[in-house]
């Protein structure tokens, strides 16, 4: 989200490791890890489309990712295609940033994992 910043977008990615004795978390999370690297790997596709002149509109959408995060992530790299100075940080991450957020907002599952994790405590002396 940082502007005029650009990311090394393999920086970006997840490398998941499961822990013995939760089958159904381990599930979740290494879909959610799988689905965040598979829409890390289909931005910087389009970052290569871009710099080969490929019109980023025909290259194949991702399977478990919404498509309205892989769209966003399409409609901004066709504008950093016709924006002025460093539209790759100006537009394309900042768009790569709101998408990936969204993937972690629409992947959750109402089981305790990352964000929805919470403790209520109760301290008696």
């Amino acid at each position: 989200m940082e502007p005029w910043v650009r990311t090394d977008l393999a920086t970006l990615k997840l490398e998941y490791h499961p822990r013995e004795g939760f089958p159904d978390q381990n599930r979740v999370l290494a879909g959610m890890a799988g689905n965040w690297n598979s829409l890390v790997d289909f931005a910087a596709a389009l970052l290569g489309a871009l710099e080969a002149g490929v019109d980023p509109n025909g290259m194949e959408r991702l399977a478990g990712v919404p498509a309205s995060l892989a769209e966003g992530l399409v409609t901004a790299a066709e504008a950093a295609g016709r924006l002025v100075p460093d539209a790759r940080a100006w537009c394309f991450e900042r768009q790569l940033a709101l998408a990936l957020r969204g993937l972690e907002i629409e992947g959750q599952v109402g089981e305790g994992l990352g964000h929805g994790l919470v403790a209520i405590l109760r301290v008696e002396k």
